[in-house]
């Protein structure tokens, strides 16, 4: 309780303008945080996100299909939680982590909540929007598999592969969620979905995706076969040198003739 004191004195309160400064945008906040919670379970019309809310999910997709996306979602978060748990067992065979460390425990998914606490808030509000058990059911198998998936992953991690092992392991991850792409896509193409669904399903893809690509470019530049050192620095220096308006002009003109 001191430390708490002392910190407070010390980072809010230390001269007549830290102590204004901390009093008037304590105010502000808690107006703020009054004003958001009365819109939120008073005066907010919920009614209009209730009727909508599945055009605003999926779009125009199909109800004949719309077991393909909760299969993928499940599948994803299985994926997820393998990937997780298999990187934790190799981290803990290459000695950088003890078992202790890498297990699930209380204390981890405190923190994990603390960090995601804002699209878990997103979620559980848009599940409550809803009408029907279908969405809660996707829901709770998602996180059950998410945890099968970290709680198997670290043995899988820890086993002892041969080079053709390790291959074999890194296509499967890379293979599944382009899998589910197909499996996703191939059911109605694209123009069944949606602005909304559409934007939301490309920036998972960009975000899954950007990393990979990024650490396979940064290789290739430093790679001494002069053919991918060159391709690779020319993709890197176009792409970050073009405006991104340029990159998306030439994306709507010039990709139909390609596509």
């Amino acid at each position: 309780m001191t430390d708490t004191r002392t910190w407070i004195r010390h980072n809010l309160f230390r001269t007549r303008r830290d102590a204004f400064l901390t009093i008037v945008f304590g105010l502000l906040s808690l107006w703020l945080l009054f004003k958001t919670l009365r819109f939120i379970f008073v005066t907010g019309r919920w009614t209009i996100i209730e009727v909508n809310l599945e055009l605003l999910m999926i779009g125009r997709y199909p109800e004949a299909h719309v077991l393909r996306l909760a299969v993928t979602v499940v599948v994803l978060a299985l994926w997820g939680g393998l990937l997780a748990g298999f990187i934790r067992g190799r981290q803990v065979r290459s000695g950088r982590m003890t078992a202790a460390d890498s297990k699930l425990t209380r204390a981890r998914v405190i923190d994990l909540v603390g960090r995601l606490w804002i699209p878990l808030a997103l979620v559980i509000l848009l599940l409550l929007l809803t009408s029907t058990p279908g969405p809660w059911i996707m829901a709770g198998l998602a996180v059950v598999a998410a945890l099968v998936g970290r709680l198997v992953g670290p043995f899988a991690g820890r086993l002892r592969l041969p080079p053709i092992g390790s291959l074999v392991v890194v296509f499967v991850f890379g293979a599944i969620p382009v899998a589910l792409y197909f499996y996703v896509v191939t059911a109605v193409g694209f123009d069944g979905w949606g602005g909304f669904m559409l934007n939301l399903f490309l920036a998972v893809c960009s975000i899954i995706l950007c990393y990979p690509l990024g650490v396979l470019l940064a290789l290739g530049r430093r790679s001494g076969l002069p053919l991918v050192r060159l391709v690779c620095t020319t993709y890197i220096e176009v792409i970050r040198g073009a405006p991104l308006f340029v990159l998306l002009l030439l994306a709507n003109v010039a990709l139909g003739f390609f596509v």
